[in-house]
């Protein structure tokens, strides 16, 4: 299989888990929708008795369950989608590094390191996750500029790139920061940071969808320009 192929395959992969993610979440937000709909405005009661615990809940706790899931499920969403474009980056990266490794032959393992290591498999591997822990260790904007210092893709707009750069920041605060704006995510958002210094930041539903579909159309940017790059080897 040509390094055309598998790029190509990794972007239908990511493609496919954009997919799922985003109906893991549209069912989900259905669910604990239909559930308050029962309870609050239908007055449904029940109770639900755990199996592992014993604990019996009742409809009205259940309730206070369902809204804080709601709440916290586009925050869960965006998570994920930042991860499946990670992965997919991170795959790009691979199959670069070790197509073409004289681009990186500067990078240096420990020699306890290869002593450790059974093989020249293990050494390369090893190799190359040192380099793709680098580029991740870096801004975003380091990563878009390696797939056009080495991997020879056009710049990406700037503002595309603003948008992404928002979209990260914000998934690193959700993770880090409570999602209280704070002085790291109005640095790595830019032009796109939303809100002042102290304020909760909300993620919402229509945030989420539009995020998405934001990455989506990367990742079929992405494939198309290599495609179009790599089509005669």
């Amino acid at each position: 299989m040509t390094i055309r192929d598998e790029i190509q395959n990794a972007g239908n992969s990511a493609l496919e888990q954009l997919r799922e993610t985003q109906s893991f979440f549209n069912y989900d937000l259905w669910l604990w929708n239909s559930t308050l709909v029962e309870i609050k405005e239908k007055g449904r009661q029940f109770t639900l008795k755990s199996l592992e615990t014993g604990q019996i809940l009742d409809s009205a706790h259940f309730a206070k369950i369902a809204s804080s899931y709601k709440y916290q499920l586009p925050a869960i969403a965006l998570q994920r989608t930042v991860i499946v474009f990670e992965n997919y980056l991170s795959k790009i990266f691979q199959l670069w590094i070790v197509n073409y490794p004289k681009a990186f032959s500067k990078r240096q393992i420990a020699f306890q390191q290869i002593l450790e290591l059974p093989d020249k498999d293990s050494i390369i591997d090893e190799f190359v996750s040192a380099e793709i822990q680098a580029i991740f260790y870096q801004h975003p904007r380091d990563w878009f500029n390696f797939l056009n210092t080495h991997c020879g893709l056009e710049k990406f707009d700037q503002d595309i790139l603003a948008q992404f750069y928002e979209i990260k920041a914000r998934r690193d605060l959700i993770v880090h920061g409570q999602n209280i704006i704070n002085k790291s995510y109005v640095e790595k958002s830019a032009s796109h940071a939303v809100g002042d210094l102290g304020d909760m930041l909300e993620t919402n539903e229509p945030y989420v969808e539009n995020a998405m579909l934001f990455i989506h159309k990367i990742i079929v940017h992405t494939q198309q320009a290599f495609s179009n790059k790599l089509r005669s080897t």
